[in-house]
């Protein structure tokens, strides 16, 4: 089993946003996570859909999933 999670807040008060997912894979040894940079990515509101982290199949089944920001 493998839990992913995402977390963004801002640095002004009161402003934090979270969001978060809990994925379960039957063969956790063929996944690759890549938490890349996303150019321009600021605290604050994001558009919806952005992607912010992509999570890789190796076994050949299914090949990407995308994190986006919701």
């Amino acid at each position: 089993m493998m839990a992913a999670s995402c977390y963004a807040s801002s640095f002004l008060p009161n402003t934090e946003q979270e969001k978060s997912v809990n994925v379960s894979f039957a063969a956790p040894e063929n996944l690759t996570i890549s938490f890349d940079q996303v150019p321009g990515l600021m605290a604050g509101q994001k558009p919806a859909g952005m992607m912010i982290a992509t999570l890789t199949d190796d076994s050949g089944s299914i090949k990407e999933y995308g994190a986006r920001w919701i």
